[in-house]
């Protein structure tokens, strides 16, 4: 699988220690040059996030589509970071592209790529086994990663989970991807997520 990252992602999950579960998930991520560049900017907040740009399963690749970046810039108001990440998961036709900021979700939806956020991965990270609880941990993304999150989003998320949860296949009902090597796709349940985070940031 070909995964792409912008910044706040891998940022907010090493601030809570458990970057470690994108590795878990994906094997490899794979950054650009200016998500490379912002996340040794922010070595100096937190030395929790240095880790990152050395980690040998987080590749670093400039985007060649610097028309797109300047575009998406200049016209659609998205950082550098989030500008880089979305062209060069196009220009690397990935599976998926991790992202959490409202207006760049927004222009990857628009522009056809695959989009996921730290709320997804966690989901994902629960159904595989890797954290035994969703709600401590997005309690910590809020409290010590500044991950902002409406009260009636954390509400629904938590239920809606805890539904799945209680049920004898808590994910009956939900589209699955089962090709190899390739993460669920919740696709009922994540497309509130993927597409409608009016509510972050």
């Amino acid at each position: 699988m070909i995964i792409i990252s912008d910044t706040s992602p891998l940022s907010s999950l090493a601030l809570v220690g458990y970057l470690s579960i994108l590795k878990d998930i994906y094997t490899d991520v794979i950054i650009p040059q200016a998500v490379a560049n912002e996340l040794a900017n922010l070595t100096e907040e937190d030395i929790r996030i240095k880790a990152i740009v050395s980690l040998n399963w987080i590749q670093v690749q400039q985007a060649a589509n610097l028309e797109l970046v300047t575009c998406l810039r200049n016209d659609y108001n998205l950082d550098i970071g989030e500008a880089e990440a979305i062209a060069l998961a196009l220009e690397l036709k990935a599976d998926e592209l991790l992202i959490d900021e409202r207006l760049g979700r927004r222009e990857a939806v628009r522009l056809g790529l695959s989009i996921t956020g730290v709320l997804g991965v966690l989901l994902i990270a629960k159904n595989r086994g890797l954290i035994s609880k969703v709600q401590p941990i997005i309690d910590a993304l809020i409290l010590q990663a500044n991950f902002r999150i409406s009260r009636q989003l954390y509400e629904e998320v938590l239920r809606d989970f805890r539904k799945r949860v209680s049920s004898r296949n808590p994910f009956s009902g939900l589209s699955v991807c089962k090709k190899p090597n390739q993460h669920i796709h919740y696709v009922t349940f994540l497309s509130r997520l993927r597409e409608n985070l009016n509510d972050l940031c």
